[in-house]
């Protein structure tokens, strides 16, 4: 009879420890809104992503299975992209430090002409919400909030990037995805 009392009492236990437990995920995307969007450093910046993709070992697209999220901003002697791997299940989605090492986030920076350490992403916070659609024939658009730590092999160099913005499929052609700042 004692045996049937310890069960039952941890199985209270255990009920009003879940109980007691908030949904993080779901006050963290109650707090990702369309607000203080980032403006575009160079007026040149594009956000937009593609469904059912993966990056091979040179960052080119190919067949996979996630959602990757390009934030790509051009200057004059070249451009930089950062790759996010989201996956394509869920109308949110967040990167951790698992993900990081997991190469889910990817820095590439193409000037020829610069005189820069490379660096890789490191750390930081990472999260994404797929906006609510008034009308359903209207392209799905993300909003995604990212603050990057980029360090060098020797971790002596470091850089941190931050944005927030509304991304858009990559069938959106250039013009309608170009830095668009909430008002």
């Amino acid at each position: 009879m004692s045996k049937y009392i310890q069960n039952a009492v941890l199985i209270i236990l255990l009920l009003m420890n879940l109980s007691c437990r908030k949904n993080v995920s779901v006050i963290e995307e109650r707090e990702l809104d369309q607000k203080n969007l980032t403006p575009c450093s160079t007026g040149d910046c594009s956000y937009r992503y593609t469904r059912w993709n993966d990056l091979d070992s040179l960052v080119h697209p190919i067949t996979g299975s996630f959602r990757v999220f390009v934030f790509e901003v051009n200057f004059g002697e070249g451009d930089m992209k950062i790759f996010l791997k989201a996956p394509m299940e869920g109308v949110a989605f967040s990167i951790d430090q698992q993900d990081f090492k997991n190469g889910k986030v990817i820095f590439q920076r193409n000037c020829p002409s610069c005189r820069i350490a490379a660096l890789s992403p490191q750390t930081g916070r990472i999260r994404g919400l797929r906006i609510a659609r008034d009308d359903p024939f209207a392209p799905e658009t993300w909003i995604v909030e990212a603050n990057l730590v980029l360090t060098d092999s020797g971790k002596t160099l470091s850089r941190q990037i931050y944005f927030k913005q509304r991304f858009y499929p990559d069938s959106i052609s250039p013009k309608e995805n170009k830095s668009q700042v909430a008002d």
